[in-house]
């Protein structure tokens, strides 16, 4: 894996009136949330692809508070956040879908899963040959975690061992 200086991407726009944005964000944040951490990243950890994309292994991961509606909600009342994940099967159906967070409107991704999980839009791209094979298991987690250690030391290396053990060699990633 290479690792690269977050000031190497050329590509990203970066303006002072957007940086000022984010900056009143955080100050937004960090006001209304006991224990809030302000970690950012210094790195960029990437990892060029093997294969052409048509020929590489897919994954979804989602901060949106997806999950399936047989499954345990995301604990939305905790003021610092609920960092637990879960499986969610690749093929699962539209219809099983649920999503429980606090922290943005989700009214359109009640009425379509895919506007911040799309999984049936990559199981289309799969079908049609436009990307390989999708691993057996996606998966959801909430993105409201205002002390984010616990999701940086457990959750996000407990997926990614999984994610590696199913042959992800692309993850689509999906915010709320």
């Amino acid at each position: 894996m290479r690792t690269h200086d977050v000031s190497d991407l050329k590509s990203v726009e970066r303006t002072s009136a957007l940086a000022d944005r984010f900056e009143a964000w955080l100050n937004v944040v960090s006001s209304g949330h006991d224990g809030y951490l302000d970690i950012r990243n210094q790195t960029l950890n990437w990892t060029p692809l093997a294969r052409p994309v048509p020929q590489s292994t897919v994954a979804l991961v989602s901060t949106a508070g997806i999950h399936l509606r047989s499954q345990q909600p995301y604990d939305i009342l905790n003021p610092h956040g609920d960092s637990s994940y879960r499986e969610i099967p690749s093929e699962s159906s539209h219809g099983e879908f649920m999503v429980t967070h606090g922290h943005y409107n989700h009214g359109d991704a009640d009425e379509d899963i895919n506007c911040v999980f799309p999984i049936e839009r990559i199981r289309e791209l799969r079908d049609e040959g436009m990307v390989g094979e999708t691993v057996e298991t996606f998966y959801g987690m909430m993105g409201f975690n205002p002390d984010p250690t616990h999701l940086l030391e457990e959750t996000a290396p407990a997926i990614g061992h999984e994610l590696k053990r199913q042959g992800a060699e692309l993850v689509v990633l999906s915010g709320g």
